[in-house]
Parts: C-alpha cells; sequence; structure tokens
C-alpha cells in the first residue's frame, strides 16, 4: 500500500513539474538568433538584427541569441534562460560559448506583468562576461531605452557590450569599476552575495548547460 502511495505522489509531482518545463519554444528548425515571440519588433528591425548576430558568430565563433516572450509561464527567468541555452545548444557544443539574451516586455503595472531582461551565459561565457558587467549591462543599458519604450535600443546598447567583450576588445574591469552611485561597498556586498552562491552551487552535482546569470527590472 506504501509503495502505490509513493508512485501516486511521484506521478502527481511529475504532472506538476512537466508543464512548466515544456513551455521553453521547442530549437526551431530555422537557425536564426533573433526570435520575438512577444511581437515588439516589426519586420526591418528583425532582419538587420539577425543579419549583424550571424556575422558576429560566423567572425568570431560566439554564438549570440536575442529572444524576446510575453510572458515566463510560471517559470523564473534562471529556468527559462538556462532552457533555452540548454534545449537549443546556443554556443559551440565543445565550448558552449553561447549566450542568450532574454526580454519580457512590460503588459501592465501589476507585479506579473512587469518587464524583464536577463542575460544567460554558457560556460565557456563566464570569463569575458562576469556578473557584474552583465548586470550593468541590462541595468545601465537595456532598461532605460525599455522604459522608454524602445527595445530595440536596448538590445543595440547590449550588444555594443557583450560582443566586443566576447572578443577580448572590451576593457571589463573598467567598466565595471565604473557602476554609478553604489560605490565600492555595493560592489563588495554584490561580490559576497556571488562567492556564497557559487560555494552553495558547487555543493550540487554538476550538470551540462548553460550557467545563468539573470538580471530583472520593471521597464
Amino acid at each position: 500500500m506504501k509503495s502505490i502511495y509513493h508512485i501516486i505522489i511521484t506521478i502527481v509531482l511529475l504532472l506538476q513539474v512537466t508543464p512548466a518545463v515544456a513551455q521553453v519554444p521547442d530549437k526551431p528548425t530555422q537557425k536564426l538568433l533573433a526570435w520575438d515571440y512577444a511581437g515588439i519588433f516589426d519586420h526591418d528591425e528583425m532582419a538587420v538584427l539577425e543579419d549583424s548576430l550571424e556575422a558576429f558568430a560566423r567572425r568570431t565563433s560566439n554564438q549570440i541569441v536575442v529572444m524576446t516572450v510575453k510572458d515566463l509561464d510560471g517559470l523564473t527567468p534562471a529556468e527559462f534562460g538556462q532552457q533555452v541555452g540548454e534545449k537549443w545548444g546556443v554556443g559551440h557544443k565543445d565550448t558552449n560559448n553561447g549566450v542568450v539574451i532574454l526580454i519580457k516586455p512590460k503588459t501592465d503595472d501589476t507585479p506579473q506583468g512587469r518587464g524583464q531582461a536577463f542575460i544567460s551565459t554558457g560556460y565557456g561565457s563566464e570569463g569575458p562576461l562576469p556578473d557584474l558587467l552583465c548586470s550593468k549591462v541590462v541595468n545601465e543599458q537595456m532598461i532605460p531605452f525599455f522604459r522608454s519604450g524602445d527595445y530595440m535600443g536596448g538590445v543595440w546598447a547590449a550588444l555594443e557590450i557583450i560582443e566586443p567583450a566576447l572578443q577580448g576588445d572590451f576593457n571589463t574591469e573598467e567598466y565595471v569599476a565604473g557602476t554609478d552611485d553604489g560605490g565600492a561597498g555595493l560592489i563588495m556586498v554584490i561580490i559576497v552575495f556571488i562567492i556564497i552562491f557559487a560555494i552553495l552551487s558547487s555543493r550540487n552535482n554538476g550538470r551540462g548547460g548553460n550557467n545563468t546569470r539573470t538580471y530583472t527590472g520593471g521597464p
């Protein structure tokens, strides 16, 4: 009787988990790098963005996917970004150097409708794109554009930092050191938090796929 009970509980838990995983779009047959599921860009904007991302991938072997979604379907930004990176195989398999720039536009003034932007990096992209750099890119480059309704402007502003950083042509330390208003105290708090998070994460069993860096805002 107990074994049957445990089986039933397991099935119920699986049914609760499965819908969340299934919400991430399946890997498309088209090998495109720009996907506007939220419908916030026009055709010409998407064409220019796609051409730029493809040219960068050919030139450097680093693959960047830009994706907009209407909502996260119950997933956290970290879960959604990581699942896209893993499910779509963003980046090269041997180097895991993919980057996912994920944007959920604002729909209303409720907590559920707030806008969010976040960056998910593969293990091979962590070095040139550390936490503090990604945080500044989202909060200082992307969010200001989003708040004025210029989502494409925010994407280009992010790429102006991310692409040179991936190529090693960007002074990451100098950029990060220029944090506004936060000062050294805020940087130290963030660093301590990152260290604690890394220690806790290292205790878990290793898994393949993308190591997600998540930052949210309210455009």
